[in-house]
């Protein structure tokens, strides 16, 4: 349903308001993951696809394309004992936790930047990477990041998932939004 829907579906289940957003694609946010010099991920074991590592084992600071490939792959092998094999229950699930972790890693390397002006020059470098609603502009965008930077709390939403007759999975809540919050 798009950006708006989703904004729209979130204000619903958590009760507060989406001012803005911003919409970034895959190659937009390894460009961005460039321009920031890299984020660090961490995984137990090695991840790739056809035999080729992708994601070494333990953390480490990855390039555009290795964080585009951790997060948008939905179904990744890992080397374990000596031999690849796929990553028992990779799903979507796993792929949008993935995102969660890859998203924080930005915010975390935004954080070490030394200025707003250089997130400012990084902003502009990569605004064809991006699409931000029709009341937000690059420089509100770059004065949230920074602002934010630090100061952001991990969510996790409790979800149960099922496949619709026509092949497409849904996430539903299991407990309301008030819980996740702590109140």
């Amino acid at each position: 349903g798009g950006a708006d829907l989703v904004a729209l579906a979130l204000e619903d289940f958590t009760g507060v308001q989406i001012i803005h957003y911003a919409v970034i694609g895959d190659d937009g946010f390894g460009r961005i993951v460039d321009g920031l010099g890299g984020i660090e991920i961490c995984s137990d074991t090695a991840r790739g696809l056809s035999g080729q590592i992708i994601i070494p084992a333990g953390c480490t600071i990855v390039d555009g394309a290795a964080a585009t490939f951790w997060v948008t792959n939905r179904s990744q092998d890992e080397f374990v004992d000596g031999n690849w094999r796929a990553v028992a229950g990779d799903d979507e699930l796993s792929r949008l936790e993935r995102e969660r972790i890859a998203m924080f890693a930005v915010y975390k390397r935004i954080g070490s930047l030394g200025s707003p002006g250089t997130l400012t020059s990084l902003g502009q470098s990569v605004a064809d990477t991006f699409v931000l609603d029709g009341g937000f502009s690059l420089s509100g965008a770059v004065d949230l990041a920074w602002s934010m930077r630090g100061g952001l709390r991990h969510l996790s939403i409790p979800v149960r998932s099922e496949l619709t007759p026509d092949g497409r999975y849904v996430l539903y809540p299991t407990e309301p939004f008030s819980t996740t919050l702590g109140g």
